[in-house]
């Protein structure tokens, strides 16, 4: 049986991804959420969108324009089911860090992307929560991806993305033309 290509000298960690160990995951955590976002990059590129990359000290990490109006999208990555579902806690922050980790502030941004990075799978959301669960069996089909984002972008006063695909998720309610902010009871799905 031949060794892995990260046994072999030169190799970076992360070669075998995602069959990795966890202690991998966590010494490259940062390479890995950038994987997630310019993944979400290629999809708004093919999409005719410009996304703009946000500095590391904003609450966002990507901006780009739809219809006139300037989009602030938090990307989260996650690379292992916890049960049967994919968990995303909506914090910013390092563990190690003096501030810690602690929730996003109400507003902060518009839309998250949520990267499912092993199986190249996005679910895009404008809904607002703690914590967003995306069942193993709800993975967006690459195909619908584009009419997922498309609920999320057209949650508020924006409608401007093409799509063909069947739509999987449901954006929050609209409340005098912007999105409905859920409570902290409306976690699960």
């Amino acid at each position: 049986m031949s060794p892995s290509l990260n046994q072999v000298s030169g190799f970076p960690a992360l070669v075998d991804y995602p069959h990795v160990s966890g202690r991998v995951r966590a010494q490259e955590a940062k390479r890995i959420g950038a994987a997630g976002e310019r993944l979400v990059d290629s999809y708004l590129i093919r999409w005719g969108f410009h996304p703009f990359e946000a500095p590391e000290s904003e609450p966002f990490d990507r901006l780009f324009l739809v219809s006139d109006h300037l989009l602030r999208m938090q990307v989260k990555t996650v690379t292992y089911p916890k049960g049967r579902a994919y968990l995303f806690p909506m914090e910013q922050g390092h563990t190690k860090c003096v501030g810690g980790r602690h929730k996003y502030a109400h507003g902060a941004f518009d839309i998250a992307a949520l990267v499912i990075l092993p199986e190249d799978a996005i679910y895009f959301t404008s809904e607002m929560r703690g914590i967003h669960r995306v069942a193993i069996s709800e993975l967006p089909h690459p195909a619908a991806q584009a009419r997922n984002a498309r609920a999320a972008f057209g949650s508020g006063h924006w409608h401007s993305i093409p799509c063909r695909a069947r739509q999987r998720c449901r954006p929050a309610p609209c409340r005098n033309g912007k999105p409905h902010r859920r409570g902290r009871d409306d976690h699960a799905r």
